[in-house]
């Protein structure tokens, strides 16, 4: 069985293969040394470091909280809101926490401005495919994970914005928990615990 250290040795020498091979100048270097082409990404160019080290460095809303908040806490809080609504299957609740893995890649631009860019929009879609085919889960929203997200952003509205403006949200805040803001690296540490944990199981 490998350590924690070879194996981590191992994943970087595999992830410098992989970038030194991709010659297509259409690329970015992502926080394992993986070059990934965001017009045609290879399942090989995908890395669940990447996701959670990236999303919790991604902030939502364009910045607009009076404290930073990360993709990566919103995808956590989709995933908690889920077991809330008595969701059980791993598969979902991966489906919940890697709805916006995408973002980690080409970072979060807020619904109204996401509209008016239907290349972001299909670019986009491209990318989450390709997530999902890498964890071989279907990662296309489904109703009950549209809901967690939709409930999430009701949360976030209530416990970080100033409420000045009616967004007209879709769903009611949940009061489970309050929303608070984590540092980077509390996000990216519980996002990769309970991707582990659930792709155990599903």
């Amino acid at each position: 069985m490998l350590t924690e250290s070879k194996k981590k040795k191992s994943d970087d020498i595999h992830a410098f293969q992989v970038w030194k091979a991709n010659t297509n100048k259409d690329w970015i270097q992502t926080y394992t040394g993986l070059k990934f082409h965001a017009n045609n990404p290879a399942i090989e160019e995908i890395s669940i470091r990447d996701i959670a080290h990236q999303l919790s460095f991604c902030c939502r809303f364009a910045g607009t909280t009076p404290l930073f908040y990360s993709v990566a806490q919103h995808s956590v809080l989709t995933y908690e809101i889920l077991l809330e609504l008595q969701i059980t299957d791993p598969k979902i609740l991966l489906q919940g926490l890697l709805h916006d893995a995408a973002e980690a890649y080409i970072g979060d631009l807020p619904s109204p401005i996401k509209k008016l860019i239907p290349e972001y929009v299909a670019l986009e879609n491209r990318i989450i495919k390709v997530i999902g085919k890498a964890f071989d889960l279907d990662l296309i929203k489904s109703p009950i994970v549209e809901r967690a997200d939709a409930i999430a952003l009701a949360m976030e509205y209530r416990d970080l914005r100033p409420q000045i403006y009616d967004w007209d949200l879709k769903e009611k805040a949940l009061t489970f928990k309050k929303v608070s803001p984590k540092s980077n690296i509390l996000n990216e540490i519980e996002f990769l615990k309970i991707f582990k944990n659930l792709n155990k199981i599903k």
